[in-house]
């Protein structure tokens, strides 16, 4: 409330005149309600703006750092012998008598030129490479989103995903994952996952792995034993 300095009467914030007797109202006569009042009203409109602030910023953030591609090259670098190798082992396994196992070994080197030379492009990303560790594998992707022209080579803005994975006995276990330099957690961590088993998973070759019955991360390579059904 103000207080009138002339007649003492209490007037609504927001006059200028005094109601009783019309005398112009000096906000140092605000009484200690109103000024309480008055910076509640401040805080509150201050902190309406500091929110949507603070929430585009780390929107803005987290934007930048999903966009923000991981560019390190992972695993051996792979050739187109061992690509095909890859391939024939795969179309042994789909072509396998029901009732048999077939144990195999891919080399890390093997996986990186069969998709290099044979899948780049063809599995909903435009490379796939994968680094094979003791109990434990690495896969990262990436595509373009969109091209910048500039000159004679165009920008090419590219995403990537980045998949940690636990062999265990006939399953992957995910670990982490990360959309550029952004950790996905929780549903956007089984997004990533998804899409990258979907894509794979599409593959004609890959209807082999469909009775996996174990596999193992060895350092560069894995051990795979199917029991066709």
């Amino acid at each position: 409330m103000l207080i009138c300095g002339k007649c003492n009467t209490q007037n609504q914030l927001g006059r200028v005149f005094c109601s009783s007797c019309g005398a112009k109202l000096d906000l140092s006569n605000m009484g200690s309600e109103a000024i309480g009042a008055f910076q509640n009203k401040s805080g509150m409109k201050r902190f309406v703006w500091i929110v949507p602030a603070v929430l585009g910023v780390i929107i803005l953030v987290n934007l930048v750092l999903a966009l923000w591609p991981a560019s390190r090259l992972i695993g051996a670098e792979g050739t187109r012998v061992g690509g095909r190798r890859v391939e024939q082992q795969l179309q042994a396994m789909m072509q396998a008598a029901p009732g048999q196992a077939i144990q195999q070994e891919y080399a890390e080197k093997d996986i990186n030129g069969y998709f290099q030379f044979f899948k780049d492009g063809k599995v909903g990303f435009d490379s796939v490479r994968v680094s094979v560790q003791p109990n434990a594998v690495v896969v990262r992707t990436s595509s373009t989103l969109f091209k910048i022209p500039l000159g004679k080579k165009p920008l090419a803005m590219r995403l990537t995903y980045t998949v940690n994975a636990v062999p265990s006995g006939n399953q992957v276990h995910l670990v982490s994952a990360s959309i550029g330099h952004l950790p996905a957690l929780g549903p956007l961590r089984t997004m990533v996952f998804r899409k990258l088993y979907g894509n794979l998973s599409a593959q004609r070759e890959w209807k082999g792995m469909a009775n996996l019955g174990d596999i193992k991360a060895e350092a560069g390579k894995f051990k795979v034993l199917v029991n066709k059904r």
